[in-house]
């Protein structure tokens, strides 16, 4: 198969709109079918929502999109109305009828909490891509959804610049371009937008920096089509931002990213805003007030070129129904070959050593793209009294060297973040960090990893989340409890002189919980909402603002007396909720308890 061609759509319901849309989509000259988020509006029948029970819009499709689900792809990915807690379904129920039939989906590997067997590693309609066709690809589609709030089985999918989902769209972004593969990603809310828009604006401005060739959205329900753009503001427009403007109807590849927004698959239509500054980055658009018109976007795909129609099914109003769109974006000249990148990584990222005394880490610099070349390796923020050492000083990536650090007895006691660099022939500069906690001589600190712990909603009291890798404390729209347990050993007769405990943001707010002593008799297995102690005496310290990808540390002293079994339980104190890493990743908690003999 050299070309092929598939059909996308978003905000569909069950009416006689989405008729005509469904029965265009899959007329029997399309591959497969995408569907964009907001998928019932519970129009075909009252939804389930325990996450099993097949969903009645998905008969709905089948009676109109022969061998939907069974013979034929019609891929789902979640909108805002599938989304825990939403009045209008799970996307679980749905994907239960119309699963995955394209064994190339991969999924992120990050959808805690869902069934594994709702296809891609449990990620199919949240978090996958597929790259198509099959047996020889020519474009990778990457389909998601995103949001700071939203939570799907327990788990938040916040694409802000530096999380870990964030990070997972630029790393397979990265690699179908360096097969030179199209790109193509589906998710249901757009940044840019002539109608409300606004969501995902970090993830959004990624895609068009990385030069994604075509990415389709819903959510307002609508239909717009940008410029081609490598980067954009939703406050002002800026013309530098315009690699095409599109009025031709002719892109080039590599160029810059073309938005569609294709909210048209059947729900109430919506305007066009006249009045946005956002108009100037697209090129047409379709609305309730704008040639009211219901369609689909049909994409035919072939190595050399991507032609794309918008295809009306339907008016949507007065004077509506004659709308129509078609644009291309063909294959340019190669791009030039991935400029060199490498990363840093220490193992282990840190360690304990009394004055006068070595320790050793392990640096591993990694090659990400392109040529190697040698790069030296240095270190900055060294405290006086300690010498960093690297053997070899230098290599080409991927390789590494031994770090020692060595201390003298004069050395300052205290914990120090000290700074590994590499320097390309380049001057390509790429850091990590090593934490050297110094202990005075006559000091001891013990350090105790996490031997349960969980986060407890309200909104699924009897539900577990013991094995989730992340440890969610929220407010709103759910409240959510987190639980941590240590057994704590080794300090007999010594005098406690102080106790952290040590977290790993992975979701950042402007509060990071409040921190209270529990009872230790839960099972991380079985704890719910309904099952978790109280907490016992007063707070024991609260966290402020918060950040992704940083340890933050809360003294606990109150809360430790000796050897023996500890737990804690963290509190919300906004609505902005946080996130850490729970002991099912590399991150897990710490109990750190400093001694004196």
């Amino acid at each position: 198969m050299s070309s092929f061609v598939f059909a996308a759509a978003a905000d569909f319901g069950a009416n006689s709109n989405t008729d005509t849309v469904l029965r265009g989509m899959s007329n029997g000259q399309t591959n497969f079918a995408l569907a964009v988020g907001d998928l019932s509006y519970s129009q075909a029948g009252t939804e389930p929502t325990d996450g099993v029970t097949p969903s009645p819009w998905c008969n709905y499709v089948k009676n109109r999109v022969p061998g939907a689900g069974v013979t034929y792809p019609f891929e789902l990915v979640t909108g805002n109305h599938e989304v825990d807690g939403a009045s209008n379904g799970r996307i679980d129920n749905f994907a239960r009828c119309l699963p995955n039939l394209i064994s190339s989906a991969r999924g992120s590997g990050l959808c805690t909490g869902r069934d594994p067997s709702l296809g891609a590693g449990g990620c199919y309609g949240v978090e996958y891509y597929f790259d198509y066709p099959t047996s020889s690809p020519v474009v990778r589609v990457i389909l998601f959804y995103h949001s700071s709030s939203d939570s799907i089985d327990g788990t938040k999918y916040d694409f802000g610049k530096g999380t870990v989902h964030y990070n997972w769209l630029s790393s397979v972004i990265d690699q179908a371009k360096a097969a030179g593969l199209w790109t193509i990603v589906a998710t249901h809310k757009p940044c840019l937008s002539t109608g409300s828009g606004g969501s995902g604006c970090d993830m959004h401005k990624l895609l068009a920096n990385k030069k994604v060739d075509l990415v389709i959205t819903g959510h307002d329900h609508n239909y717009q089509r940008s410029k081609q753009l490598t980067c954009f503001s939703t406050s002002s427009f800026i013309s530098s931002c315009v690699a095409d403007d599109g009025s031709d109807g002719l892109y080039a590849k590599g160029q810059g990213t073309v938005y569609t927004v294709v909210g048209t698959g059947g729900g109430g239509l919506s305007s066009i805003s006249a009045s946005s500054v956002q108009n100037r980055y697209f090129v047409t658009w379709s609305g309730k007030n704008v040639n009211p018109t219901f369609g689909f976007l049909k994409v035919s795909v072939e190595s050399a070129s991507i032609n794309v129609n918008f295809v009306p099914t339907r008016s949507g109003g007065t004077g509506g129904g004659s709308f129509i769109d078609s644009f291309s974006i063909t294959g340019g000249p190669p791009p030039p070959p991935p400029a060199f990148d490498y990363s840093l990584s220490m193992a282990p990222s840190g360690g304990m050593v009394v004055q006068g005394s070595s320790i050793s880490s392990s640096l591993t610099a990694t090659l990400v793209s392109g040529s190697t070349e040698n790069v030296a390796f240095s270190a900055s923020g060294v405290p006086s009294g300690v010498t960093v050492g690297f053997s070899p000083t230098s290599c080409s990536p991927t390789c590494a060297s031994s770090v020692p650090f060595n201390t003298s007895p004069s050395a300052a006691a205290g914990t120090y973040s000290i700074t590994i660099l590499g320097t390309s022939a380049g001057g390509f500069v790429r850091t990590t960090t090593y934490t050297l906690i110094l202990q005075a001589t006559g000091t001891r600190t013990l350090i105790f990893n996490a031997t349960a712990d969980a986060f407890v909603r309200n909104t699924s009291a009897d539900s577990n989340f013991g094995t989730s890798t992340l440890l969610e404390v929220d407010s709103s729209p759910d409240v959510k409890n987190v639980l941590l347990k240590f057994d704590v050993s080794g300090i007999g007769s010594s005098t406690i002189m102080s106790v952290k405990l040590k977290l790993f943001c992975v979701g950042k707010s402007d509060k990071g919980g409040d921190f209270y002593e529990t009872s230790s008799r839960w099972d991380e297995r079985t704890v719910t909402w309904n099952l978790a102690p109280g907490t016992d005496g007063a707070s024991l310290g609260t966290l402020g603002p918060v950040d992704v990808g940083k340890w933050y540390e809360v003294e606990v002293s109150l809360a430790v007396h000796g050897d023996g079994g500890v737990a804690f339980m963290v509190l919300p104190i906004s609505t902005d909720g946080a996130d850490y890493a729970s002991r099912e990743t590399a991150n897990d908690p710490q109990l750190i308890i400093t001694l004196s003999d």
